[in-house]
C-alpha cells in the first residue's frame, strides 16, 4: 500500500487530525481511576481487575481496543485477559477486537507506525503459546507477529468498522 503524506489526512496539525473527544478534567479522571484501586484491598481474597481500554457499541456491532506500550519490541497481555476478549466478542453477535501496541507514541501523529492484530489473526499465535506453555499466565507477542500500519490506516480501519 502506497502511503501519500502529502495527503492532509497525515498532517498532524490538520484539523481532521484533532481528538474528538478530550477529558474535560484530566485531574479528575485520574483521581476517580486511582480511587477505585481503593476498593479491592489487601486484606480481601479478590485481586485486581481486568479493564478494557475501549469498548463502544454503534447500532448493535461492538468494538473493543487493548493498547499496549513495547518494551524490548515484546507486548504482553494476561491469559486471563485475553479469554475475558474472546468470550465477549464470542458472545456478541457483532464483534471487531483490536489490539494495538506501539512504541509509547500519543497517536496524535498519522504517520506514527502501530502494530495491531484482530481476534482472528491472533488465535494461532494463542494455540501456540497454550500448547508450549500450559501454566504461563501471559501471552507474550514479539513486535513481528504483528501488522505495521501507521495511526492514520488504523484510524481507516475503525471507520471501517464503524459502518
Amino acid at each position: 500500500m502506497n502511503k501519500n503524506y502529502d495527503d492532509p489526512a497525515y498532517d498532524p496539525n490538520n484539523e481532521e487530525n484533532k481528538p474528538r473527544n478530550e477529558l474535560r478534567n484530566p485531574e479528575i479522571f485520574t483521581k476517580i481511576r486511582k480511587n477505585l484501586g481503593n476498593i479491592v484491598t489487601n486484606r480481601m481474597k479478590t485481586t485486581g481487575g481486568s479493564d478494557i481500554d475501549w469498548m463502544i457499541e454503534h447500532n448493535g456491532h461492538f468494538m473493543i481496543w487493548e493498547v499496549r506500550a513495547f518494551h524490548d519490541n515484546l507486548v504482553s497481555i494476561s491469559r486471563a485477559q485475553m479469554h475475558m476478549f474472546q468470550t465477549l466478542c464470542n458472545q456478541l453477535t457483532h464483534c471487531d477486537f483490536f489490539f494495538i501496541a506501539h512504541d509509547d507514541i500519543d497517536f496524535k501523529n498519522p504517520k506514527d507506525p502501530i502494530w495491531i492484530f484482530n481476534m482472528n489473526s491472533c488465535q494461532k499465535y494463542l494455540k501456540i503459546q497454550s500448547d508450549e506453555s500450559p501454566h504461563d499466565s501471559k501471552y507474550i507477542f514479539d513486535k513481528s507477529m504483528l501488522n505495521e500500519i501507521d495511526v492514520k490506516i488504523l484510524r481507516d480501519i475503525i471507520d471501517a468498522s464503524w459502518d
